[in-house]
């Protein structure tokens, strides 16, 4: 294996997926589409004002989730908007960037887009700035800005605007709290343009509702994500109106309490703005792993490494190894990503006709970012490869399940036989002698373990028999760019 290794093109980050408008699910690789399909029948069907909270962890592929509903919404003669929450936090009230969003959107709706003067553009400006100090009244002037400019509609809607601003002075924030029926003027006003912009039916059925697409409340600041549920409520609830949060709802509960109190009911809290709450499905993380080596560009380096009968297979290794530790430790699909783009980063340094170590490789990847003290100790001796697994087993509840899963065995077999020739070659010995020691007739689990374990460090030593070794020190330097020389004596 002294063949040079070729150059390869390979990115350490996937792309964000092409979502085509007449196929939308061509490159789907969280195997989404049953989901999102659901979801549309179900907001097609809503006609009251109505909030729908699409809850998973963070990372989890809501944002994809939420590109790919958009689409399907268009396919289906839907209207949405989307707004992405944590973009615009540094915003004293959520009001003001939520109906900006919704202006520029409703202009592309209408097709006014293109006929905007600099006059228009002015206005605009003059308008958004009167939106921070006339609050939410202001704000639906800069909706309507524009809009409807040379039509009847436009004058009808501009008159009300006026009409529900009258005698409203200060901070009209304030006021709508003053007020009683402020807020529901501005309901009003909401419900005529949303009217106006819902996509009419053929057969003169009840048009689909608009549907506003929240992404990442759960980033935002507190005060900021709690805001937004309490302007959505008093503000935006309206018929043919529906929105759709992307939110990991038990970090909400965690802003709820710390905007009002540690010790306040959050969930009966969040249920007062929340009329429906779906969870997104968990992923194919296998089929997901292998689509992002695809994207990163690593299929090129693979094929150039199947004409080495021993290598042929570390591609399949990768995605398996990532598939049994997803599988258990509920890894979410950014933190696979993270993991692919630390992979990325040991291929580069990697030759083609090297050895790769995929399984010792994926699996101290893994440990460097739930525990690198247990790494550590790995790489440098200081602890067995037993006492990483036991380390391992204890990161969640069905950490042990992993280590005793043909996976984890095979890790710990491959880990044993790195330690023989390697740092910590008192801990192979002493597994050894502890094997040597049982006798036939124990049949105790902890002995059918030892056994167990044995029999898969046994068929590494044979696979691995002509190198002499796996050098552990060597892959953790691929795997954090740092000089193989490097020591860790403190």
């Amino acid at each position: 294996m002294n063949n040079p290794s070729p150059l390869v093109s390979l990115r350490f980050r996937p792309d964000e997926i092409a979502i085509p408008s007449n196929e939308p699910f061509k490159n789907d690789k969280l195997d989404r589409e049953p989901f999102v399909n659901a979801a549309t029948d179900l907001l097609k069907a809503i006609q009251e004002p109505f909030v729908i909270a699409l809850n998973a962890p963070w990372g989890s592929g809501k944002s994809t989730t939420f590109k790919l509903l958009e689409s399907k919404l268009q396919t289906e003669n839907i209207i949405s908007i989307g707004f992405n929450a944590w973009e615009v936090d540094y915003s004293t009230d959520p009001l003001v960037p939520l109906v900006a969003t919704m202006h520029e959107r409703l202009l592309e709706i209408k097709g006014y887009g293109q006929s905007i003067t600099p006059e228009k553009i002015e206005r605009f400006k003059n308008l958004g700035g009167a939106i921070v100090k006339h609050g939410a009244i202001a704000a639906m002037k800069v909706a309507t800005a524009g809009l409807f400019d040379g039509a009847a509609f436009a004058d009808e809607i501009a008159k009300t605007a006026e009409k529900a601003s009258e005698d409203l002075t200060g901070d009209v924030i304030d006021a709508f709290k003053r007020e009683k029926d402020a807020s529901q003027k501005f309901r009003e006003l909401l419900k005529q343009i949303t009217d106006y912009v819902r996509v009419q039916t053929e057969d003169g059925k009840t048009p689909p509702p608009v549907v506003l697409l929240i992404d990442e409340l759960d980033r935002c600041r507190p005060t900021f994500a709690v805001a937004m549920l309490e302007r959505i409520k008093h503000f935006f609830s309206v018929p043919g109106l529906v929105f759709v949060l992307a939110l990991d709802i038990e970090q909400l509960k965690a802003s709820t309490r710390k905007v009002y109190s540690i010790d306040m009911d959050a969930a009966e809290y969040l249920r007062r703005f929340i009329d429906l709450e779906l969870r997104l499905p968990r992923s194919d993380i296998a089929r997901m792993a292998d689509g992002m080596l695809t994207n990163c560009g690593a299929d090129e380096y693979f094929l150039s490494r199947r004409e080495y009968s021993e290598l042929r297979e570390d591609r399949n290794w990768i995605v398996k190894v990532i598939k049994s530790l997803s599988k258990n430790f509920e890894l979410s699909p950014r933190t696979v990503q993270r993991m692919i783009s630390r992979l990325m980063l040991v291929l580069r340094q990697t030759p083609s006709n090297h050895y790769l170590d995929p399984i010792l490789v994926v699996f101290m990847i893994f440990l460097r970012m739930r525990d690198e003290d247990a790494l550590r100790g790995l790489v440098y001796g200081r602890i067995s490869a037993r006492a990483v697994m036991e380390s391992v087993a204890n990161i969640n509840p069905r950490g042990k399940e992993f280590c005793d899963s043909h996976i984890g065995r095979l890790i710990e077999g491959h880990l044993i036989f790195a330690q023989k020739s390697g740092p910590g070659r008192e801990h192979t010995e002493e597994f050894i002698k502890m094997f040597n020691e049982i006798s036939p007739a124990d049949m105790t689990s902890e002995s059918m373990k030892v056994r167990d374990i044995h029999s898969y460090y046994s068929r590494v030593n044979s696979t691995y028999f002509s190198r002499g070794g796996i050098d552990l020190i060597s892959i953790d330097a691929r795997i954090n760019l740092i000089s193989s020389d490097f020591s860790d004596k403190d």
